[in-house]
């Protein structure tokens, strides 16, 4: 085997190549880079150079493997350190600098570089100074903890007017009402606070939002003495102890919207509020009726047939002056008068044809109030999409205008344009009707129900006649909303609801906090 000499400047600068990349960390080229000088090093006038043999390629596979072997003990030993990748930069990005620190002050909000703003909230850890800023650096903020759960940020909508700030909400101890819209309901608590919930597209819940609510747990805005209230299709009003009527949602005088109480002007004397389709009508202490809103097939009764803008400002119904209740439908009112009678007007046909919801044996529309045939010593009307029933005060129930889904309650499943008495029901209390359903509550507080029932979960027919729809819960206060479930309220005022296909037995519905 051939003797090879080795050079000691060769030695000496080997020992310090590997101690430079020692120190400045091992690159993947390394090795090769070590390999070349270990091989070139010798030449250049020195006179001890390394002794190559006949055959090349050896030594310099040698100290090749001497090279990565030396590499490897370093790196197991701890002697030559791993790369960073913070420490090779990337010559495609440009480095990182950080975004400059922004201090939030207590003297108002701060720019940001962006042109955004940074709210005033001085950090809870470092308390806001009375005396001249220092050259101090910044504070350094924890770190956050782990969250337990997914951070949810919600938006936050103010109404106007704002509601006074109320710490808590106290329960309610019983509810006096309840009323059935298109899609949302509400019930009037003792206390004289208002609750809604369904949808709320148009501000209908009253709530300053427009957020749907499964469940009536937040007032409506600023009214905490109601005493009556109505919920029409995409709105609700409340008659205040004041006299005054206010209402939300949809505004039926306009093409506006509020999610917070109005107004009503003029009226400073009302004793209820009834809220149809697009108009609503309100009775005055003095038995007169007005109503506001679209008037142009005559449901505003003032003897005009409006255009369909919508007229604000309530306008007195023709010839009323002694109305003891009113009731308004999808687009027709009606109103029981002192002496029982009973009176109508609004929609009801195009002359040939019609449904006859006002009663009077035509199909026409009428823009004053027309008399009910054949019906006396009313007790209570209540109109709905386009049919008309009331209870007279022998407890008989009777029914007319649209019949083909059995909402007349007389088994004939047809039109009617004259009243038509509902069969077994002589102790009739309270009406509710829906879009083609109706339901009574009787004397023994029991509900029965007619009409498109399938809201209740039955797969039958619908029943052109009386059906009990409640068997467990006693019900003095009875309403529909729109045909999907039934409200009732018990003898202690909690609210109880079926229907929607799936609940066929009464369940308590929560009002309040």
């Amino acid at each position: 085997m051939p003797e090879y000499e080795f050079d000691p400047i060769f030695e000496q600068r080997l020992e310090r190549q590997l101690h430079d990349f020692a120190n400045v960390a091992v690159r993947t080229f390394d090795a090769v880079e070590i390999t070349r000088v270990a091989v070139t090093t010798g030449g250049r006038g020195s006179r001890s150079r390394l002794l190559v043999p006949p055959i090349g390629w050896r030594p310099v596979l040698i100290l090749a493997l001497l090279a990565i072997g030396l590499i490897g003990v370093g790196i197991i030993g701890g002697f030559i350190r791993l790369p960073d990748n913070n420490l090779v930069p990337n010559p495609s990005f440009e480095p990182f600098s950080p975004p400059p620190t922004i201090l939030p002050t207590p003297g108002g909000p701060t720019a940001s570089p962006n042109g955004s703003t940074v709210p005033s909230v001085m950090p809870a850890s470092v308390p806001p100074s009375d005396g001249p800023a220092t050259s101090s650096p910044p504070p350094t903020a924890p770190p956050s903890p782990e969250p337990s759960a997914e951070p949810t940020v919600l938006p936050t909508l103010t109404p106007e007017p704002s509601p006074p700030a109320s710490p808590t909400l106290a329960p309610v101890a019983a509810v006096t009402a309840v009323a059935a819209g298109d899609s949302h309901s509400c019930a009037l608590a003792s206390d004289g606070r208002v609750f809604c919930w369904g949808f709320n597209d148009m501000g209908q819940l009253g709530d300053g939002t427009h957020d749907y609510r499964d469940f009536p747990t937040l007032p409506v805005v600023g009214i905490d003495d109601a005493v009556a209230i109505s919920a029409g299709i995409r709105f609700s009003c409340a008659v205040r102890v004041d006299g005054s009527v206010w209402c939300w949602g949809e505004d039926p005088g306009s093409d506006d919207f509020s999610a917070v109480p109005f107004q009503v002007p003029v009226i400073d004397d009302a004793t209820s509020v009834s809220a149809g389709g697009a108009f609503a009508c309100a009775l005055r202490s003095g038995g007169q009726v007005a109503c506001w809103g679209l008037g142009s097939i005559g449901q505003l009764g003032n003897g005009v047939f409006e255009n369909n803008s919508g007229v604000a400002t309530p306008q007195a119904v023709v010839g009323l002056d002694d109305a003891t209740q009113i009731s308004a439908g999808w687009n027709h009112a009606c109103a029981v008068r002192s002496d029982r009678s009973l009176w109508c007007w609004g929609g009801n046909g195009d002359g040939a044809t019609g449904y006859g919801q006002l009663g009077d044996g035509t199909f026409e529309n009428r823009s004053t109030p027309v008399r009910v045939t054949g019906l006396d010593n009313v007790a209570e009307v209540q109109a709905g999409g386009w049919t008309t029933c009331a209870t007279l005060r022998d407890g008989s129930a009777w029914c007319w205008g649209y019949g083909e889904r059995g909402t007349l309650g007389d088994g004939s499943f047809a039109n009617s344009a004259v009243p038509l008495q509902v069969p077994g029901i002589d102790d009739a209390r309270l009406l509710a009707l829906g879009d083609y359903t109706a339901c009574i509550s009787r004397a023994d507080n029991s509900v029965w129900c007619w009409g498109d029932t399938s809201w209740q979960g039955s797969n039958e027919e619908p029943p052109g006649t009386p059906r009990q729809g409640n068997k467990t819960r006693p019900a003095t206060v009875v309403a529909l909303a729109n045909d999907r479930y039934c409200l009732l309220i018990d003898t202690r005022g909690q609210v109880w609801w079926w229907g929607t296909g799936t609940n066929q037995t009464p369940e308590r519905w929560p009002v309040g906090p």
